[in-house]
């Protein structure tokens, strides 16, 4: 339950004006969530005499937690709310975690459009206008939308174990900005990745110029440090979950991202909106034998995006020469001591967490070369799908490198959640790009399955 006292969040509501009478029983069903200060609620009835209409609304969109979007035929049919308001919510939605939730005033059809895959409000999306009493239409949503606000303070598993990556790459961006004006000139060649990792803190020193050879990737490693390193924590839980029952028997949400995160698992690159650069790894045959790549956005769509779009191909053999940065990896500290604690030793947390390196690439002086197709990468992807109240990960193992075997893939993982108890509903994928597939209609068939998971980046 959301707490009282907290900051409240911004909620702003989008409507068509002849759904005036809607707005203002919302505004009354949300009074206990404001008299809670959970809620700071916003809407255009609030424009003061005078002020700039348009300036004034999209002021305030851009300040929002959460979006309202109060949907009828005559939302859809106006091309301010449908164009101007609906465009910037889920602007807003991509590129930072502002929440867009729908609520159905009056029956709409919404099959077919980019909001029906946003959580609506009340339940199943039935309108407020069929409901008797209507007030218990307004009670669903104001207990849909406390869960949302639940949901902003208190991230699910699959945020948490996807913030770890997200959190570093975001610290090491930021840290590019302020780095000193010297730059090394001499070129040091190592042989593979696993060389670079045995040279750390002689060869492998902040600041200084490397070059090898490997396979480079927008999938990215999820968790950060030495191959031998995530080797031993993954050992370390598996052997965890053959030895404690409890664990096993484990009802909460640490259980499977738990696993993900120590079997070294990738994420399709991260684009945050406020990073300069995008993240990408570089491996040797093996996930967890990787290292972490910040290439500058600037380089990226100059030099690589059209050699990603001409092959084809989100994987290709490459030589790689960067500048080496240390990392902070305490975000994989805090996630390991939240979730495996006291299953994984102290030793094992604190040596995959010390002396993490990764390659930044910005052109000057440094670069990726492609030199063919990638001859082969083991790996896996992987769905979070909610099933029965508790988040699971399906995974698949293949070889990233090949899209047939990946479409292959795809089918499985469509079999393994339809055997789960339904219907399931899609959370997220190891694909996320800014995106998450939070408010997915339950699952109903192969094609719905297969295009929510396209939408969001399985595909070549």
């Amino acid at each position: 339950m959301a707490q009282t006292g907290s900051r409240p969040v911004n909620v702003f509501v989008s409507y068509s004006h002849k759904d005036e009478k809607y707005m203002l029983e919302l505004h009354e069903a949300l009074s206990p969530l404001r008299r809670r200060n959970l809620i700071k609620e916003w809407y255009d009835g609030k424009i003061a005499s005078g002020d700039e209409f348009g300036q004034e609304i999209f002021q305030h969109l851009s300040m929002s937690d959460i979006i309202l979007l109060l949907l009828s035929p005559s939302y859809v049919s106006s091309d301010y709310c449908w164009d101007k308001e609906m465009k910037a919510a889920f602007d807003l939605h991509r590129r930072r975690d502002v929440r867009v939730v729908g609520i159905v005033v009056r029956p709409v059809h919404l099959h077919g459009l980019e909001l029906s895959h946003h959580k609506l409000l009340p339940k199943s999306g039935k309108a407020v206008q069929l409901w008797h009493p209507k007030s218990q239409a307004w009670e669903n949503v104001c207990a849909g939308i406390e869960q949302v606000i639940d949901d902003l303070s208190c991230p699910s598993q699959v945020d948490d174990a996807l913030g770890v990556p997200r959190t570093v790459v975001a610290a090491a961006s930021a840290s590019q900005l302020r780095r000193a004006a010297g730059r090394a000139r001499k070129v040091h060649d190592l042989k593979s990745v696993t060389a670079f990792w045995e040279s750390r803190g002689s060869i492998v020193v902040p600041g200084r110029l490397v070059s090898l050879q490997g396979t480079f990737s927008q999938f990215a490693p999820m968790l950060l440090g030495a191959p031998k390193a995530k080797a031993h924590l993954h050992k370390a839980f598996r052997q965890a979950l053959e030895r404690e029952q409890t664990l096993r028997k484990q009802k909460g949400p640490s259980l499977d991202s738990c696993l993900s995160v120590s079997a070294g698992q990738m994420v399709w690159r991260f684009r945050e909106g406020q990073s300069t650069h995008i993240y990408f790894g570089l491996y040797n045959s093996i996930v967890r034998n990787s290292i972490p790549v910040l290439v500058e956005k600037d380089y990226y769509f100059s030099r690589l995006d059209s050699l990603f779009q001409e092959y084809g191909r989100k994987t290709f053999e490459a030589r790689v020469t960067g500048r080496v940065i240390e990392l902070d990896n305490s975000p994989a500290r805090q996630f390991l001591n939240k979730h495996a604690r006291p299953f994984i030793p102290d030793e094992i947390v604190e040596d995959l967490c010390r002396d993490v390196y990764g390659i930044v690439v910005d052109g000057a002086g440094t670069g990726v070369d492609r030199q063919g197709d990638a001859r082969y990468l083991d790996g896996d992807i992987w769905i979070a799908v909610e099933s029965e109240g508790r988040e699971r990960f399906l995974t698949s193992f293949l070889d990233v490198a090949n899209p047939a075997e990946r479409k292959e893939e795809l089918d499985q993982l469509f079999r393994m959640a339809l055997l789960l108890p339904g219907p399931p509903r899609i959370i997220t994928q190891y694909d996320e790009e800014l995106e998450f597939a939070h408010d997915l209609a339950p699952v109903s068939g192969k094609n719905e399955f297969l295009d929510s998971i396209w939408r969001f980046g399985f595909g070549s």
